[in-house]
């Protein structure tokens, strides 16, 4: 079974024709730029409403022109990460400011968790831990997570 698509969709006389079918396995979706992957994305996770065609994912039809099923984003098991900076297009600005805040406590949350490496050194973890884990900076040194825009 796995992911059908077959869309259509034209937008300022460029035409998008897309079918395809995936099973369980490891898919790329690649070209040159202006190519159409992310409207072809955006498409899928129901961002943009194609203009004919048919997606679905195994038994579960999340758009269909000819009997006019087409499920919102937030009822589509597929997810997209924005290369820019995005609202949820089914909330309104207020309501995509307060999911931000509804999620920063877990943020904060498992920041505790998180392991930092400063200089070569653990960092952010108390002492018995520092000191049990301290061999693991010989180990995992290489291990950092960066900020993107702290990257230069």
């Amino acid at each position: 079974m796995g992911l059908r698509v077959r869309l259509h969709k034209k937008v300022n006389g460029f035409a998008l024709d897309i079918e395809w079918q995936i099973g369980n396995e490891l898919a790329v979706l690649f070209g040159f730029s202006g190519a159409g992957k992310s409207m072809t994305l955006q498409l899928i996770a129901g961002l943009l409403k194609p203009d004919n065609g048919q997606l679905s994912l195994d038994d579960s039809v999340y758009f269909d022109s000819s009997t006019g099923t087409n499920l919102p984003p937030q009822e589509r098991p597929f997810g997209y990460v924005f290369q820019d900076l995005a609202l949820f297009p089914h909330m309104t600005v207020l309501q995509n400011i307060l999911y931000g805040a509804a999620i920063l406590p877990k943020a904060v949350a498992i920041s505790d968790k998180i392991i930092v490496y400063e200089q070569g050194k653990i960092a952010q973890i108390d002492s018995p831990e520092r000191i049990k884990n301290s061999p693991a900076n010989i180990y995992v040194s290489n291990l950092i997570a960066y900020d993107e825009r702290n990257i230069y």
